[in-house]
């Protein structure tokens, strides 16, 4: 049974670590992260502030007459309504808006040139790291995280039930403290090397320093998650193991002594 425990222990505390991390990663790609980091993105690539302010002139007249405005030179193909283009402020805001909502769904395809080629980049390059990040938050992406986050949940619930049936005692929630602890760290050591080995992909340009950014803005979520567990861990294995040492050092509660009966208190007859 003990050796049952144990394994069941070790499965849990990878299972756990699957699980925060598939935790992060569909919280990472979900709309309401994904959208502001593809805005970033974007704006990076796409030199936005420049071109606004060579072709402001020409997007005014165009809200003017009325129509659909779209700032020259932008790479992305986005009309913007002419009440949504009414100020600098206004416009880029949109046009920031349906590209990211135009790159969630096709991913770095949609900066697809004229033939329909997407440019071509190194993966080391601030580009290349930038093209990683726009395919890792499409929609597709969030989906498959999700998927695998719910099954990984259930699984880690699992196991925890059958790692506190196969102890025994307080011994059981120091154990199970620990497992937390310990899928924290299986969490925490990746993420603090991607953190740092992001620091030698991408070169010193505007595009390669806003991709890192994204990139460990993003890595955050899986690494508040992993906090969470291990300061879990630590709330439930710390008491339950004071606990566990005080009750074990408590002396044991003496035999009250045996009532004589009644045969025994008259004395046995003489022979």
């Amino acid at each position: 049974r003990d050796v049952a425990g144990w394994v069941a222990a070790v499965l849990l505390a990878v299972a756990l670590a699957a699980w925060i991390a598939a935790l992060g990663a569909a919280q990472a790609t979900s709309e309401e992260a994904a959208l502001p980091a593809l805005e970033r993105a974007v704006a990076a690539l796409s030199e936005i502030d420049g071109l606004l302010g060579v072709h402001a002139a020409a997007v005014a007249e165009d809200a003017a007459r009325g129509g659909e405005s779209e700032l020259p030179g932008f790479p992305l193909e986005v009309r913007v309504p002419a009440a949504e283009a009414a100020t600098p402020q206004r416009l880029r805001a949109a046009l920031l808006a349906g590209a990211a909502a135009l790159v969630r769904a096709e991913g770095s395809a949609a900066f697809r040139d004229e033939d329909g080629d997407p440019p071509a980049v190194t993966r080391l390059s601030g580009a290349g790291l930038m093209r990683e990040l726009l395919d890792g938050l499409t929609a597709a992406r969030h989906e498959r995280w999700s998927g695998y986050a719910a099954p990984l949940g259930a699984l880690s619930g699992a196991l925890a039930a059958a790692a506190l049936l196969l102890a025994v005692g307080l011994g059981r929630f120091v154990r199970l403290g620990g497992v937390a602890i310990a899928a924290a760290a299986l969490v925490l050591a990746p993420a603090a090397a991607i953190w740092f080995g992001l620091g030698f992909v991408g070169g010193d340009d505007a595009v390669g320093e806003e991709a890192r950014a994204i990139a460990r803005a993003l890595l955050g979520g899986a690494v508040r998650n992993a906090l969470w567990l291990g300061g879990a861990g630590l709330a439930v294995a710390v008491p339950a193991a004071i606990l566990d040492r005080v009750f074990e050092d408590s002396p044991r509660l003496a035999r009250p002594p045996r009532e004589p009966r009644a045969e025994e208190a008259a004395g046995a007859p003489e022979r």
